[in-house]
């Protein structure tokens, strides 16, 4: 065998790694599937001023369309968002939002 090949791992041996990388990384739950649910987890006025921007490492990025905004979802709504994603998409390791 060539020295730097190793020897094949059996699946059973390394799915576990995987699936924690997967849902670290957000999980089955694509940027586009968050977006699309977007609106209807948080409502209102807020739903349509703000959208996902980015989800890497279980931390949402969110953009809102005013600092006021911001300020108001990351101080007092942060925590019900973040809950509400988390039972909607419950395969997803949401870490955190950030409002941008």
């Amino acid at each position: 065998m060539h020295p730097n090949r190793r020897e094949p791992e059996p699946v059973g041996a390394i799915l576990p790694s995987l699936l924690k990388d997967l849902a670290a990384s957000g999980g089955g739950a694509t940027l586009r599937s968050v977006q699309e649910a977007w609106s209807e987890v948080v409502g209102g006025e807020a739903g349509k001023r703000s959208r996902p921007a980015s989800l890497k490492g279980g931390i949402l990025v969110v953009e809102t369309d005013s600092s006021a905004l911001k300020h108001h979802l990351s101080t007092f709504r942060g925590g019900e968002i973040l809950g509400a994603l988390r039972l909607r998409f419950p395969g997803v390791a949401f870490r955190a939002i950030r409002f941008r």
